[in-house]
């Protein structure tokens, strides 16, 4: 989103609103923080052309946290009229992650008042399929389908999970729906309080690496020290709604305890 004079771009803040959020694992070497201090949910910030930072909405939250609590994470949906898109969504969005221990996803619709951003929320809030959801990415699949990729973090459900809204969709006023959601199996326990299971923690998209493929995922595995990654393409099934199918192509596995938090993929230089 742009706007006149003022502001040049605009960029969205998370948080954590709840006590103790900030790093749960401060008793395992994590990040010591006054555990009372809290958020107050999701901020919009204008960049003028000299890139000064502001407060949009005189720093009020356009989301509160009792609207969405610990919206940690989120992913920009720029303008789209794309039939693959949801109607509510196609003129930009928000799609955020409450990182809770029963993960949440909700998607929201922006618009623009004067020099103010509202949001409003689009279908209900889902479940992610997983606890503690730690990143979150939007990417087409092919022509026929928008994907939202969430990673959850948590020690018994650190799954992927991918929604998606396509061509034919059956609630077309709707936003998106859980197509799938994979589990990785045991950690490598080299570090026992961070990687007896697997963590899906964040992943990336890349074009096609073969002509199987409608989109490629690479999603880091901090539970088991691994980068893996994922073929996605659509299909159509009789009802004439489109579905998303995952299929595990590859798998490399790092140093054992070296954690793979973050993966980011691009072109070769």
């Amino acid at each position: 989103l742009r706007m006149e004079r003022q502001c040049k771009y605009i960029g969205f803040v998370g948080c954590y609103t709840k006590e103790g959020q900030a790093d749960p694992f401060e008793a395992h070497g994590g990040v010591p923080h006054d555990r009372s201090k809290v958020g107050t949910g999701v901020l919009a910030i204008g960049i003028d052309g000299t890139g000064k930072l502001s407060f949009l909405n005189d720093g009020e939250p356009i989301i509160k946290a009792d609207e969405l609590p610990n919206p940690a994470y989120l992913c920009i949906l720029e303008r789209s009229q794309n039939s693959n898109r949801p109607p509510a969504l196609r003129n930009g969005g928000l799609c955020i992650v409450s990182e809770l221990e029963e993960g949440k996803f909700q998607s929201f619709a922006l618009r623009r008042d004067g020099m103010k951003i509202r949001a409003r929320p689009v279908g209900e809030a889902l479940d992610t399929g997983g606890s503690y959801p730690c990143h979150i990415i939007s990417s087409d699949v092919g022509s026929d389908m928008e994907s939202v990729i969430i990673c959850n973090y948590g020690e018994e459900e650190g799954v992927l999970s991918v929604f998606g809204f396509g061509k034919g969709a059956k609630h077309p006023d709707a936003a998106y729906t859980r197509q799938i959601c994979i589990t990785f199996g045991p950690g490598s326990k080299a570090d026992p309080d961070r990687q007896q299971t697997s963590h899906a923690h964040s992943t990336s998209t890349v074009p096609p690496l073969s002509p199987s493929s409608s989109m490629d995922l690479c999603c880091a595995d901090l539970g088991s020290d691994a980068i893996v990654v994922f073929s996605m393409n659509t299909r159509t099934i009789p009802d004439g709604s489109v579905s998303l199918q995952c299929i595990e192509k590859n798998k490399a596995s790092c140093s054992t305890g070296q954690w793979t938090p973050v993966t980011h993929v691009q072109p070769s230089f």
